[in-house]
């Protein structure tokens, strides 16, 4: 009777011995899987590292952080012809005010907190929307204030005219060209 008992205590403790152990190895499987996503979400420019955090990449210049969108080694196709924004006190950035840009802009605010820059709004032309702001060309640019003529299209282009730089291009091209700008100025 006592072997019986025995035996019917041991069965009962099988399920929960089995339960604790799954639920141990898919704890301890998830975090191998986690860990290794973390090794893929990282990539190098120029000797900076950059890692993947909620969506953006991000490294530290100088103990400030500097965000970009896209993955910095997808952009080595994209060639500025040299354009920097390092010398410039002042940018407008040109564009109609009928297209949003704010989510391919905003890489700028690096700039922005590290250099100093100061980014302005401005249109390339006198129509609706630019009452109040000021009408800026390549033909206003400046050794000290530069100027950025954004034209949403489909032709993917970027030109470096002196201290101007044009871009046409897809809302994904233009925040590809301005994350280039931003990783080529600073770094």
């Amino acid at each position: 009777m006592i072997y019986m008992e025995d035996k019917i205590k041991k069965r009962k403790l099988i399920i929960p011995i089995f339960i604790i152990l799954v639920m141990s190895l898919s704890i301890f499987s998830f975090s191998l899987s986690f860990i290794g996503s973390n090794n893929e979400r990282t990539v190098d420019f120029k000797g900076k590292t950059f890692n993947l955090v909620n969506g953006a990449w991000k490294t530290y210049l100088d103990g400030k952080e500097v965000v970009v969108i896209n993955d910095p080694s997808t952009l080595s196709e994209i060639d500025i012809d040299g354009f920097n924004l390092r010398k410039y006190g002042k940018v407008y950035i040109s564009k109609s005010q009928s297209i949003n840009l704010n989510n391919e802009l905003m890489a700028l605010g690096n700039i922005r907190s590290i250099l100093g820059t100061s980014f302005m709004d401005s249109c390339f032309e006198d129509v609706e929307g630019c009452e109040t702001l000021p009408l800026k060309k390549c033909s206003d640019a400046t050794n000290n204030i530069g100027v950025i003529e954004i034209y949403v299209n489909e032709e993917n282009i970027v030109e470096n005219d002196l201290n101007c730089l044009i871009i046409n291009g897809n809302y994904q091209f233009v925040g590809e060209v301005i994350d280039k700008l931003v990783l080529e100025t600073l770094i």
